[in-house]
């Protein structure tokens, strides 16, 4: 969880990034037509849940989009191997999404990336 312990950032500019970034998800999915959810069922994280990935029909990931447009950061730390680092750095310089100058002081205030 986010707060403005972990993060410095106040809960009411968190809540606007989280919200911007659902409204993006939300788009996309009401976009995406036809899908395929991967996952591997003996694969579990910390809680016990399985995790999957949304893909598109043309096999794009919904993640590694959301991570591109800058509404989404990787949650491995930046020197932690990911498919998504190299996306979300270039989000990031480019300041895509999230990574805009308004949004981009309280992103760096927490985010490794």
């Amino acid at each position: 969880m986010l707060d403005l312990q972990t993060t410095g950032v106040d809960r009411d500019r968190l809540l606007q990034l989280g919200q911007a970034s659902t409204a993006r998800l939300k788009q996309l999915i009401a976009d995406i037509g036809p899908f395929q959810v991967r996952f591997d069922p003996e694969l579990r994280d910390r809680y016990g849940r399985v995790n999957g990935e949304v893909f598109d029909a043309q096999g794009r990931s919904l993640a590694a989009t959301l991570v591109a447009e800058g509404y989404a950061i990787p949650t491995k730390p930046a020197d932690t191997p990911s498919p998504f680092r190299e996306i979300a750095l270039q989000a990031k310089a480019e300041k895509r999404g999230l990574w805009a100058e308004a949004a981009a002081k309280s992103m760096a205030a927490w985010s490794k990336y």
